[in-house]
Formats: structure tokens, sequence, C-alpha cells
């Protein structure tokens, strides 16, 4: 996942699944993304009888922000807005997804 500010929002991209949200706060952001992921498997699942079927990976650019990404934070989930000369710098990355596609 890549978690970035954009203008007065937190936007959270999955990876391995173009699944993104976007929040107020950092934790409102996460929060969100955890409860979108959560409720796609389960769809998903039910729908077509396997985890996130028929969901594309995220484009190639949410990937090079991964590779990219400064980890920036703090273990409450807080973030420090830092930018670049080419926008927004993305602050936390993980690979959240993946523990939810081998469960």
């Amino acid at each position: 996942m890549v978690l970035y500010e954009q203008g007065s929002s937190w936007i959270a991209q999955a990876l391995e699944y173009d699944i993104a949200v976007q929040g107020r706060t950092v934790n409102a952001t996460v929060k969100r993304m955890l409860d979108t992921i959560y409720e796609t498997y389960r769809i998903t699942v039910e729908e077509f009888g396997q985890p996130f079927e028929g969901i594309e990976p995220a484009p190639k650019r949410f990937h090079d922000m991964f590779e990219h990404a400064e980890a920036d934070f703090d273990m409450d989930i807080t973030a420090r807005a830092r930018t670049t000369s080419s926008g927004p710098m993305p602050h936390l990355a993980a690979r959240l997804l993946e523990d939810c596609a081998a469960a």
C-alpha cells in the first residue's frame, strides 16, 4: 500500500489490486482501506469463489511510488507531510494485501 497526501486529503492505494480510498486523516484513510479490503475480499469470494477475482493490479506508477517511498510515521500511524519537486512524496508503504490474498 502507498499512502500519500493530496491537497487536504490522504490517499491509500493498494498495489496487488487496484483498490484505493481517500480520507481526511492518515488514521481514517488506513482504517477505510482495511475496511475496503475486507469487504472486497468478502464480496469477491461470495460472487466469484476467489478473493479479489477480476481486480487488476494497481497501475505501474503506484508500484514506482512504492519503490521510492520513504516511511515517515510513528507507531500510531500518524505521518508528517513532505513534498518533493515532483509532487507529494509517499509516506507509508506496506504490502498489506499479501496477507489478505494468502488467507
